[in-house]
């Protein structure tokens, strides 16, 4: 199965998993990244170099429940977002916190729970951005894949796939094939390689994706699929949400928040998404996955 089809297939288990889930449970959740092995961030280390406006701030009980409304309300918006413009860089540049510091142990710590802290690891050593731009080409490649399962595949029927649907009309540009045969690197990055295998893969596979991905935002916003499939499936996903509740955890110690700071989880599309109240509002300092 080649590298593209490998991410079809992997939006596709997701969105079983999801569908399948019991009704009034949580999903089960994923790998968790930052586990206890892992050494945090000290409590406040990093304070100076957020810019101005993203200072995290204490909050009353009263507060509390109004912020877990408010993390709700901006989960909403960060799906409304990512579906309108089909790019997770963007959205995350907008509704992540500045702190560089927070931004970078997001990361690794994704990478971690992905393959291991080698994988982290390796990934640093391909350059300074490459785990922030592997991150983001994950992320995106995942958005615009389960773009195209929403105009192409009745969520609430899963078994009625069918991935020739999926991308029709762009198949044939090279940008796509050049992609598609580059995405089988994918499956190749193992914690077994050498750094510079890893560094020689990561250059391979990466830019035919990120050069892929705004003819593909731009067909699929062009394109809205099968008439009333989308927007069905977009009010089913979304109903989903009213059997998930939102919560709130004293502190993130392995994001670097202390343990008297509020921070704010609600579960959105296949995400989990971690909140801190920030002089400039509501942020996110930590994404997760959602499925096994």
């Amino acid at each position: 199965m080649r590298g593209l089809k490998i991410v079809i297939s992997f939006v596709f288990i997701a969105l079983v998993s999801l569908l399948s889930a019991p009704r009034g449970h949580a999903l089960v959740h994923g790998k968790v990244a930052g586990s206890a092995s892992q050494t945090p961030n000290a409590p406040g280390k990093n304070r100076s170099n957020r810019k101005q406006g993203d200072e995290v701030e204490g909050a009353s009980a009263d507060q509390s429940e109004r912020n877990l409304r408010l993390a709700s309300e901006a989960a909403d918006h960060f799906t409304d977002r990512l579906l309108e413009t089909l790019d997770f860089t963007e959205v995350w540049n907008e509704m992540f916190v500045s702190d560089p510091a927070i931004r970078d142990k997001a990361v690794l710590d994704f990478w971690a729970a992905s393959g291991g802290s080698k994988s982290a690891e390796k990934f640093r050593d391909v350059g300074q951005s490459s785990p922030l731009r592997g991150y983001l080409v994950f992320h995106n490649t995942f958005t615009l894949g389960l773009a195209a399962m929403m105009r192409a595949t009745n969520l609430e029927k899963p078994e009625s796939f069918d991935e020739s649907r999926l991308f029709a009309g762009i198949r044939d540009l090279p940008e796509f094939k050049a992609a598609e045969k580059s995405a089988d690197g994918l499956a190749e990055m193992r914690n077994s390689m050498t750094p510079e295998e890893f560094k020689e893969v990561f250059n391979k596979t990466v830019p035919p994706l990120e050069r892929l991905f705004p003819i593909m935002r731009a067909h699929l916003l062009e394109h809205p699929g099968e008439p009333g499939v989308y927007t069905s499936n977009l009010a089913y996903l979304k109903g989903l949400r009213a059997f998930i509740h939102p919560e709130i955890h004293h502190g993130l110690v392995e994001s670097g928040i202390p343990e008297d700071k509020d921070v704010y989880v609600v579960e959105a599309l296949f995400f989990r998404l971690y909140f801190i109240q920030t002089d400039a509002g509501l942020k996110l300092i930590r994404i997760d996955t959602t499925f096994d």
